[in-house]
């Protein structure tokens, strides 16, 4: 799948005559498919994963059963308890991601305000400039295929081999970060041959699609790094 991406990418860019800028752009806001899968995937575990509640059970309620030596802990409060804490979980995670893009936003589009002046220079202007972002056609293609990748990589991983039925909170609270730090690693490296090859979006764009193509493929056969799938 990483490379049937690629393929698209590289006949986006040079056949239908993507601009390159929105191919970087597509790959930069990766992450918001990222943790929004991420999300589904807690929320699945929260749900139908044994395992995760015991795992729940063993954290929160064993020096409460220790109170309660004869008897367990009615099961009504155990499941309260348990569903406060994938509340918990699920919204901490969610906050720190939505800062992490409002940030990552931000940079970007300050970075961009001086090249195109559609993208505003302005922490408050974040909205306006993803809706702009979002109406552009070349965008629009590009984020779709990386929603297409990830969403049957999701499917095929996780959905169908049920593996939401055994796995716990942690792996997959972990495993976005670190796809994350190496698409942001790759981000960087485009930023450097951008200035590197004087401007050139095109090179960058292609350099960009074989390296971030590259990663990705090496992250998928690594199981200790996708053990959230």
């Amino acid at each position: 799948m990483v490379w049937l991406n690629a393929i698209w990418f590289f006949a986006g860019l040079c056949i239908f005559n993507w601009e390159p800028v929105f191919i970087i752009l597509a790959y930069i806001f990766e992450t918001i498919v990222i943790g929004s899968i991420a999300l589904v995937k807690m929320l699945l575990i929260l749900l139908f994963s044994d395992t995760q509640k015991k795992e729940t059970q063993i954290l929160l309620l064993k020096r409460k059963e220790s109170l309660h030596s004869k008897n367990d802990l009615p099961a009504n409060q155990k499941r309260w308890i348990s569903a406060l804490f994938g509340f918990f979980v699920l919204v901490m995670f969610g906050f720190v991601f939505f800062l992490f893009i409002q940030g990552q936003a931000i940079f970007i589009f300050s970075m961009l305000s001086h090249k195109d002046s559609h993208f505003l220079d302005s922490p408050t202007a974040v909205g306006k400039n993803f809706s702009y972002l979002f109406l552009q056609k070349d965008f629009i293609a590009a984020f779709s295929g990386i929603i297409a990748w990830h969403t049957a990589e999701f499917v095929r991983n996780f959905l169908l081999n049920q593996s939401y039925k055994s796995q716990t909170l942690i792996p997959v609270f972990i495993q976005p970060w670190m796809r994350i730090f190496v698409q942001q690693l790759m981000v960087i490296v485009g930023g450097i041959l951008f200035f590197v090859l004087n401007n050139s979006f095109m090179i960058v764009g292609l350099l960009l699609i074989i390296l971030k193509s590259l990663a990705d493929s090496t992250i998928i056969h690594t199981p200790k790094l996708v053990s959230g799938n």
